[in-house]
């Protein structure tokens, strides 16, 4: 038991790289023996594990997507890709907004039953929490990678126009949004009025996709922060459940110290009581003789 609960604290321990993750069973509890109270915690288990799969599917369709955008010139399918990526942006969002809550939901169930079920639900969601942040990181380096392509792709758009721009010049485009127009058209006054347009057009649309992808970090960035306040208080759970162990096996000590006693208690008692027997029966023969009874 302790080495079990040994390994439980090893893995909080451990890096979202090294977490593997036995979909089909726990090593210790086939599904064949499952009960009936880990139904709807086996449920809610299975419905993460189909999160984890789709968001690890938005990240490599964002990676695919980083490298069309970037040698993509073509406007119309530009603007298709920015679609698409929006897409599923805001779809695997929902993913993990769902599985956070799934998870805050095992986290409160991992505290329910006897200390083998709370053995096994703590195993799971531990391994579980350290899975589903570790693909969540990876999705938000993958739109952090986008966004970063986007910015190149953006300024190489500027320098067309602005032959000459600074790096705070092109940052200064690039920050204005909806307003680089008029930062363009201030900056060149020599150039055609369409070449502005289309340089505005093509900057707008990338800003709002920066927008967007900007807002998902920050929204996965606080999701982080109440994933590591998970895996702590669920720490500080494993570790209540080792002393809670470790008094019983205390207590447990103390009872087969005390069983040990009393069995040798008993063993006295009993030789005692054969003594006084011994000596009752010579003091009658002894009585007797006197008596005469026996002569």
């Amino acid at each position: 038991m302790n080495d079990r609960l040994a390994e439980l604290q090893a893995n909080l321990n451990r890096g979202p790289e090294q977490v593997t993750v036995d979909w089909a069973k726990d090593p210790e509890n086939p599904p064949q023996e499952k009960t009936v109270f880990l139904d709807d915690f086996f449920a809610n288990v299975d419905e993460l594990k189909r999160l984890i799969d789709a968001i690890k599917s938005a990240t490599q369709q964002i990676k695919v997507l980083g490298q069309k955008e970037e040698v993509e010139v073509n406007k119309q399918r530009e603007k298709a890709i920015s679609d698409e990526l929006n897409a599923i942006v805001t779809q695997t969002n929902r993913a993990a907004r769902e599985g956070k809550e799934l998870l805050s939901a095992l986290k409160e169930d991992s505290t329910k039953g006897n200390a083998s079920e709370k053995r096994i639900k703590s195993n799971l969601f531990t391994t579980l929490t350290r899975k589903f942040i570790a693909v969540t990181q990876d999705y938000q380096n993958a739109q952090s990678s986008y966004k970063t392509g986007i910015q190149k792709k953006v300024k190489r758009t500027v320098k067309v126009v602005m032959d000459d721009a600074s790096e705070e010049e092109i940052n200064a485009v690039i920050e204005s949004g909806s307003s680089a127009g008029e930062v363009l058209q201030q900056a060149v006054l020599h150039k055609p009025a369409a070449v502005i347009e289309n340089a505005y057009n093509a900057i707008n649309d990338k800003y709002q996709d920066v927008v967007r992808l900007e807002a998902s970090i920050r929204e996965l960035h606080q999701m982080f922060l109440d994933f590591a306040l998970l895996v702590e208080q669920q720490g500080e759970l494993l570790d209540r459940i080792q002393n809670q162990v470790e008094a019983a096996y205390d207590d447990f000590e103390k009872g087969n110290e005390n069983i040990e006693k009393a069995i040798e208690s008993s063993k006295k008692v009993r030789k005692k009581q054969c003594c006084i027997i011994v000596i009752v029966i010579i003091v009658v023969i002894i009585l007797l003789f006197a008596l005469g009874v026996l002569a």
